[in-house]
């Protein structure tokens, strides 16, 4: 037993005399400010309380990395940097392996710098409350940080109909999302936001027409005679939602047509100014002819029932 208690001795007085005595921990002080913003230029003193044989090392640690500063102890220092990273930099203080001293700065942000990054998305949506977008406000300060969750962020929204929606929020983990709703005419809308004096560019965004609602369809004059020659189109009313705004051009219409023998053929007209036409050749059998169309929606339109009869030719 005496044994191991004489190589632990041993191995304390040749540590010591490497290294040196042992510093009281508060030996070496660091004095800096709790706070300063981004960009700024940050003073640390390191001040030495007692001579030692030791060594002074100062840790910086912050969002790039650690940084490690060698002083002499026993002589005030003066550090200067600069922290462009908002956060938290914590610095300590050791001598030889002998943890110190510990501060903690917090590096403010700036204020919101130009351009404010602000995205919109979809672009498009329906009227009537039935679909909506959102205004994504991200605002940074010239270094790119993001600016705390106490900062104010102003929006302003015109719909087409020309009602405006004014209001402002609070960032949340460094973003504001604004939800935008369709209003009740189709038409191009426009939205943006401000951070203090920082103003968005103005975004547009496109309110299209709802789900269009039953329509009615004719048919142009004709001939009646089965002959399977002459032509003739199938045209609907303009398609409009409920609040009367026209579909976009383009949407489809299906148009499905029943022949004499029972056979159905389905044909895929487009709308022009609201408008769906299609256009057919006479059958080659005489009967019942009707047509009725729909769209992808649901909405239905009537049946058109056109009689065509045998042909008669002169000779």
């Amino acid at each position: 037993m005496n044994r191991y208690l004489n190589i632990f001795l041993l191995l304390v007085f040749f540590t010591s005399c490497y290294y040196g005595p042992t510093p009281a921990r508060g030996c070496v002080d660091i004095v800096v400010a709790d706070t300063c913003y981004a960009g700024d230029e940050l003073r640390l003193q390191i001040k030495s309380r007692r001579e030692s044989h030791g060594d002074v090392y100062i840790f910086i640690d912050d969002s790039r990395g650690i940084e490690m500063v060698n002083i002499k102890m026993g002589k005030d220092t003066l550090l200067k940097r600069q922290f462009k990273n908002s956060g938290i930099v914590k610095i300590q203080s050791f001598v030889n392996s002998t943890l110190c001293s510990v501060k903690q700065i917090y590096i403010s942000p700036l204020h919101a710098a130009r351009p404010l990054s602000v995205y919109l998305g979809p672009k498009s949506i329906k009227t009537g409350g039935e679909d909506s977008t959102m205004m994504t406000i991200i605002p940074m300060d010239t270094f790119g940080n993001l600016l705390p969750d106490t900062t104010r962020v102003g929006f302003s929204i015109i719909h087409p109909d020309k009602a405006g929606t004014s209001g402002k929020d609070r960032l949340y983990g460094g973003i504001a999302a604004v939800d935008i709703s369709g209003g009740t005419i189709s038409g191009k809308g426009f939205a943006m936001a401000t951070v203090g004096a920082v103003a968005s560019r103005e975004m547009d965004f496109l309110e299209v027409s709802g789900d269009p609602i039953d329509f009615r369809i004719k048919a142009s004059v004709h001939s009646t005679f089965a002959d399977g020659r002459q032509t003739f189109k199938i045209f609907s009313d303009r398609l409009v939602d409920k609040y009367g705004n026209i579909l976009p051009e383009g949407s489809i219409v299906y148009f499905n047509c029943y022949e004499g023998n029972d056979s159905i053929r389905t044909i895929t007209g487009y709308t022009i100014g609201g408008i769906a036409t299609i256009y057919l050749q006479n059958p080659v059998r005489t009967g019942v002819f009707k047509v009725n169309a729909v769209t992808a929606t649901g909405a239905e339109s009537n049946t058109v029932v056109l009689v065509f009869n045998t042909p008669k030719f002169e000779y």
